[in-house]
């Protein structure tokens, strides 16, 4: 039987300055080849929960239990490893997976990009630090990527202001591509863009889903139902509700959920014509 890809045990995250926590204990499990969407409105803690995987938490806030990456336990860090070799048979810190076992996709495309160096040389230097490609076969694979996102690989010499901000998801979405992880966080990775654009998106979304596990956190529940496997439901930092993508949306439990389904059709309306048109 496959291992988990990631599993959070009895995990939270508080704030000093709160009496209550960000995110309240939970019990999760993300069986590989799955996508588990987040939902839930702004400061549920659904990005909190996508962040602490990667250890990229602010510092001032503190976290209990523990979560598993493949079984070996995940340590949060900001700087270097200093975990010795021993340890490391049944530990990882978080620093070491970022990038090439876990890829991160954040909402605004432009923060995700130096904007002093071109694209082409961003690609390059970052598959030649999560493999042992050289500089030349580096950027074959950044064309073979741009490529299957439906770019020219020209946009690869220019600057990411020259982009506008649809392109620049496809770039992000190109790198992940490259970099093959096992894991995708993608966080509101199309809340900026319009509705066109997010239809246009939502195949290599699909297909990034059928070759490797994803977290997809959005508030935006017509997505959800094109991409996600299971739904967890976070209200102030609990999870009010775990189900299968075809069980919660044909038989919604919590009040909460009940809620965000009503709204759905009245949010989501741009999107789900488009959706319905090319069906």
């Amino acid at each position: 039987m496959n291992k988990p890809i990631i599993r959070f045990d009895n995990f939270s995250i508080e704030n000093p300055d709160s009496d209550r926590p960000l995110i309240a204990p939970l019990n999760l499990t993300l069986p590989p080849y799955r996508t588990l969407a987040l939902v839930g409105e702004s400061g549920s803690g659904k990005t909190l929960l996508g962040r602490s995987i990667l250890g990229l938490l602010p510092g001032q806030l503190n976290t209990t239990g523990n979560i598993y990456f493949q079984d070996k336990k995940i340590i949060s860090v900001t700087g270097t490893p200093t975990v010795d070799d021993k340890q490391k048979t049944n530990e990882i810190a978080a620093l070491e997976i970022r990038g090439k076992a876990v890829s991160f996709i954040m909402q605004n495309a432009i923060n995700a990009f130096d904007p002093l160096f071109s694209l082409q040389d961003q690609f390059c230097e970052t598959l030649q630090k999560h493999t042992a490609l050289s500089y030349r076969q580096a950027l074959i694979k950044a064309q073979q990527s741009v490529s299957k996102v439906k770019l020219s690989s020209v946009l690869l010499k220019r600057l990411p202001s020259q982009l506008s901000g649809g392109q620049l998801q496809r770039m992000m979405l190109a790198l992940t591509f490259a970099l093959e992880p096992e894991l995708v966080i993608a966080d509101e990775p199309t809340s900026a863009l319009d509705s066109l654009t997010q239809f246009e998106l939502l195949p290599l979304f699909k297909q990034m889903a059928k070759e490797r596990s994803m977290i997809f956190i959005t508030h935006d529940l017509a997505l959800v139902q094109e991409l996600a496997d299971d739904i967890a439901v976070l209200k102030r930092g609990e999870i009010v509700e775990f189900r299968a993508k075809s069980i919660l949306f044909s038989h919604p439990q919590h009040p909460y959920t009940q809620y965000l389904l009503a709204m759905r059709a009245k949010l989501n309306q741009p999107f789900a014509r488009l959706v319905r048109k090319k069906q």
